[in-house]
Formats: structure tokens, sequence, C-alpha cells
């Protein structure tokens, strides 16, 4: 039986080819994956902007509904720019509304990332990502506020 020891379900952006192909290959055997698909809205312009992470977030609560009937152990929102780019309050009211949602523990990206960094006690840290500039400060400073309260970089 699929998921005989958790069921995960995840929530990814509309472009992500990355989280369907290696999720399950790093999950224990009896952990079943279920994948959702944040969609995009009419008209969004398909380049990369804060503007556009912030809108299709919007869709999230759609995507956590389609979710709520594989009874899930826990939801990931696998979208790393779309849980930073609105501050450390709004990531919390992103796990609050999944948990509503779907009647599981949420995590997104950025809360997984948090706990990591504090775990393994990081008190420096280079940043690289793939997206355009004003979206990697946004993430610097999202981890530097929940991190460390100061400079992490």
């Amino acid at each position: 039986m699929y998921g005989w020891r958790a069921r995960i379900g995840v929530i990814v952006s509309p472009p992500n080819t990355v989280v369907e192909g290696k999720y399950p290959r790093m999950a224990p055997e009896g952990v079943s994956l279920h994948v959702a698909r944040l969609g995009r809205p009419q008209g969004t312009p398909q380049q990369l902007g804060a503007d556009v992470v912030l809108q299709t977030n919007q869709d999230l609560p759609r995507a956590a509904e389609s979710l709520v009937e594989l009874k899930l152990d826990a939801v990931v929102f696998a979208h790393t720019s779309g849980s930073m780019l609105g501050g450390p309050a709004y990531e919390r009211e992103l796990v609050s509304m999944l948990e509503h949602a779907v009647g599981c523990p949420a995590v997104t990206t950025a809360s997984a990332v948090v706990a990591a960094l504090r775990a393994s006690g990081t008190t420096r840290l280079a940043l690289l990502a793939p997206y355009p500039e004003p979206m990697t400060l946004a993430e610097k400073d999202f981890l530097e506020e929940v991190v460390t309260g100061g400079s992490l970089f």
C-alpha cells in the first residue's frame, strides 16, 4: 500500500520541473508524495518577478484544497521565492493557511531552510540564487531577519 508510513502533499509553482522528479527518490520506503501545482493567474506574464510570484501564491488555497481528501500527514509548499518574498510574517500566514486548509502540519521551503540553518549553527552564509536581483535580495533580507536578526552574509 502506498503511503503506509506517511502521505505527504507537495505544492509546487507552475514552472517547477524539479520537485516531482527528486522528492520521490529521497522519500523513504512507505512514504507517498502527492503533488498539486499552483495555477498562473490569467494574463500573468511568463517572466519571473516578485509580483508574478505573489499573484501566483493567491492560488495556494485552491491547491491545498485539492489535497484534502488524501488525509495527509504533512504538506510542503516547495516554492523558495513564494515562501520568502512576503517576509517572515507572510510566510507564517502561508503555513497557518495550509495547516487549516489541509488539516495537517505544514512547512514551506523558507521554514525548512531556517530550521536547517539554526540546527547547524550557521553564522555566515553565501546566497546564490537563479532569480532576478530584487528577488534574491528579498530572500537575503528574509534569512537575515529570521535566522540571526542581523547580518548573516
